[in-house]
C-alpha cells in the first residue's frame, strides 16, 4: 500500500491534519473509520495517530483514536482508563439495547460508533425493520435477509460516515418508527449535544417520527464538550448508560425526569 497511501492528500502533514479534524469532530474515531475516510492502510493510520499522540494532540485508545477532553475533571490517568473502557461500555450498552428489540419492530439507528454497535448486536434471524442514515450500519445490516433495511440516502459526510441533508430529512418525514436509538457526542443539564449542525438536524427529524427515544450513552460523554444542542431531556424516554457513570451524573439525569438503565460492563 506504500505507493498509494495518501494519494488523496498531497502530504503526510495534510493527511494528519485531516485525521485530527475527524477525531475532533467525533471525539473518538475507530481505526477502520479513519482508514475509510483517509483512503489509507491500517499501518498509515496507526503511524499518523502515533505521531499526533507524541505531539499530545490525541490519545490512542482501544480500537481507535480519541480526543483529549477539553477540560479534564478527573486527572488524565483516570481519563485514559475510562477511554480504554469505552469500547467495552459501548458493546455492553449495545447488547442490552439489541436484546430488547422484538419481532417485527420498526427501529431507527443513529450514526456514530455507539449506534453502530447496536446494529451489529441485533439478532441476525429476527424479522425487523431498521431505518438508518449510518453508512457503516447499512454495511453491517446489508447481508441479513430477515432485516428490512430502509437506508436514508443523501450526501455522505465522510467524517461521520453518515448520510445527511434535505434528502434525508424529507425521507424521514414520510416514516414512523417504534424506537429510535439516539447517540450523542455530549450530555449536560441542558440536554443532548452533538458535534455539528447537520447531525443535529437529522437527529431531530428522527426524534419527531419515533414513538420512543432511547439515548445510548457511554459514561465518558458527560465530560465531552459538544457544540450543538439536539434536544432537551423531555424528548428522551430512556437512557442506557454504562456503570462508569458518576453519582452526580446519574442524579442529573434523574432530576431531568428520564428513566435510566445502568448497564454493567
Amino acid at each position: 500500500a506504500g505507493m498509494t497511501d495518501g494519494m488523496r492528500y498531497g502530504s503526510a502533514p495534510e493527511r494528519r491534519a485531516r485525521l485530527l479534524q475527524i477525531v475532533e469532530e467525533q471525539g473518538f474515531s475507530s481505526t477502520t473509520e479513519l482508514m475509510v475516510a483517509l483512503g489509507v492502510s491500517d499501518m498509515t493510520v496507526r503511524r499518523d495517530a502515533q505521531k499526533l499522540a507524541e505531539e499530545g494532540r490525541v490519545r490512542i485508545v482501544h480500537g481507535g483514536v480519541s480526543m483529549l477532553p477539553t477540560f479534564d475533571l478527573q486527572g488524565s490517568r483516570q481519563y485514559e482508563e475510562r477511554a480504554g473502557l469505552m469500547a467495552a461500555a459501548k458493546l455492553a450498552i449495545a447488547r442490552t439495547a439489541a436484546a430488547r428489540v422484538h419481532e417485527d419492530e420498526v427501529i431507527a439507528i443513529d450514526a456514530g460508533t455507539s449506534a453502530r454497535e447496536v446494529a451489529r448486536a441485533l439478532p441476525t434471524t429476527l424479522p425487523l425493520t431498521v431505518v438508518t442514515h449510518s453508512a457503516s450500519a447499512i454495511a453491517d445490516l446489508m447481508g441479513r435477509p430477515s432485516t428490512t433495511l430502509i437506508a436514508l440516502g443523501g450526501m455522505l459526510h465522510h467524517e461521520t460516515l453518515s448520510f445527511d441533508g434535505p434528502l434525508v430529512v424529507d425521507a424521514i418525514s414520510e416514516l414512523q418508527v417504534d424506537t429510535f436509538y439516539l447517540a450523542a457526542s455530549g450530555v449536560g443539564p441542558r440536554g443532548v449535544f452533538c458535534a455539528n449542525d447537520f447531525d443535529a438536524v437529522t437527529k431531530r427529524a428522527l426524534i419527531d417520527i419515533a414513538a420512543r427515544v432511547v439515548l445510548i450513552l457511554d459514561s465518558s460523554k458527560f465530560h465531552a464538550s459538544a457544540m450543538v444542542l439536539v434536544c432537551d431531556f423531555s424528548f428522551v424516554d430512556e437512557v442506557l448508560v454504562d456503570d462508569g457513570i458518576s453519582a452526580d451524573d446519574l442524579a442529573m439525569l434523574q432530576a431531568a425526569g428520564v428513566a435510566v438503565t445502568v448497564v454493567s460492563v
